[in-house]
């Protein structure tokens, strides 16, 4: 799946869940839920391994794609941002120092 169509299942959960904005878990979730639901998977009968297997065989979209769109919708809309954004915004140079004395 491409970026461009996971940026709008991923705005339209955002908008219908507040919660998803500040939980990539919670947001992957759903929108696996979403796609197996829509291909008729009876997930209350689905195993974890047959996830795993629909995962690995790329039937479901990768937890990155749906972060990366995440990052792209809140990038271009600040109503869409969590509660903890303004706090990662202020921890950044933390973080950038950290990263700083790995190398």
């Amino acid at each position: 799946m491409k970026v461009s169509d996971m940026y709008k299942i991923v705005k339209g959960v955002l908008c219908e869940d507040k919660r998803t904005r500040d939980n990539d878990h919670l947001l992957s979730v759903i929108i696996w839920h979403k796609q197996l639901k829509a291909s008729g998977q009876d997930i209350t009968k689905m195993s974890a391994y047959d996830f795993m297997l629909l995962y690995r065989d790329k039937e479901l979209a990768n937890h990155d794609t749906i972060t990366r769109a995440r990052r792209k919708v809140q990038e271009n809309n600040q109503l869409l941002r969590g509660d903890k954004h303004r706090l990662k915004q202020e921890n950044q140079e933390d973080i950038k120092d950290d990263l700083r004395s790995i190398s």
